[in-house]
């Protein structure tokens, strides 16, 4: 397991063929999802929700306040019988910016701190400073795992729709 799979979750591909045109998957989706939004309305009761742009997409499922949660980031494209979705599984991007500067800002302190205390720069009574960066670190791998762990279901109910919704079959 690499270090982004550790921290970020691992990208899950996940590919769709389904008999209905570009444009009629598209239609299907409209209806079912936000278009081309950041925020999600807090009234909005739907258990799959998303955004749409054009052939793009991204959809996950409405489980409750998780920023780890998986999203399915898809693309749809017209085959000579029906359409190709092609996507995978991520992080959210503006919670995974936020983890990765939590954990750089985390380590560069330490590192700062470390060296500052070794030189002899910071008094001895600052030496907990560096186990509070070390601290901060920890905590980021704890509430990033667990946000993944909860999230983890969440990817089968995001295939079951597409595969509901856009009558698909799934690849791999």
């Amino acid at each position: 397991m690499s270090l982004r799979e550790f921290l970020f979750g691992k990208k899950r591909r996940c590919r769709f063929s389904t008999n209905l045109s570009e444009d009629e998957c598209i239609n299907r989706l409209r209806k079912l999802l936000i278009k081309d939004t950041i925020w999600i309305p807090s009234d909005y009761s739907s258990e799959i929700v998303g955004t749409i742009k054009e052939s793009i997409f991204i959809i996950w499922k409405n489980s409750g306040r998780n920023s780890w949660k998986p999203q399915y980031r898809g693309k749809l494209r017209e085959m000579s019988k029906g359409a190709m979705i092609d996507g995978y599984f991520d992080m959210y991007g503006f919670t995974k910016g936020l983890m990765i500067a939590w954990f750089s800002s985390g380590i560069l302190m330490f590192s700062l701190s470390t060296t500052l205390f070794f030189l002899k720069i910071i008094n001895t009574e600052d030496r907990d400073i560096p186990l509070w960066c070390l601290g901060m670190m920890i905590f980021g791998v704890i509430i990033s795992r667990s946000g993944i762990w909860w999230g983890e279901k969440d990817q089968q109910s995001v295939i079951d729709f597409i595969k509901k919704t856009l009558q698909a079959n799934q690849i791999d």
